[in-house]
């Protein structure tokens, strides 16, 4: 925590995927008067933890969602401020995206970022 209070590190995506399961949340992307639905937690053959399948879930979103916008990985990263090679490791799950990068690529998109009760626990 100090290291981030003195911005020598910031907290990842991870971060705050763990944080919202201390609290029985769960980190979903919302449109504007949509309420996000939350399939349960089931982990697929290869992914070893729920970290690692909210990580998935959250980039396979907004992967949809840049193709239904019909922008390329390239004119993504430069409104999010990335490279295209950053975004491409982001949407297929081989990297996890800083917190801060995380929901400005959500905010691009339209999403906001939040935090939902999760029904299943």
């Amino acid at each position: 925590m100090r290291d981030w209070e003195k911005q020598y590190d910031s907290p990842s995506t991870a971060h705050l995927i763990g944080w919202a399961y201390e609290f029985g949340d769960r980190l979903v992307l919302r449109v504007p008067q949509v309420v996000p639905e939350l399939p349960p937690v089931v982990l697929p053959p290869g992914e070893t933890t729920f970290v690692e399948h909210e990580v998935r879930r959250l980039a396979a979103m907004l992967k949809a969602r840049r193709k239904v916008l019909k922008l390329s990985q390239t004119g993504l990263g430069r409104l999010v401020g990335v490279c295209r090679s950053s975004l491409q490791r982001w949407e297929d799950g081989q990297e996890s995206p800083a917190a801060l990068n995380l929901i400005t690529w959500a905010s691009v998109l339209g999403y906001t970022l939040d935090l939902v009760r999760d029904p299943n626990w």
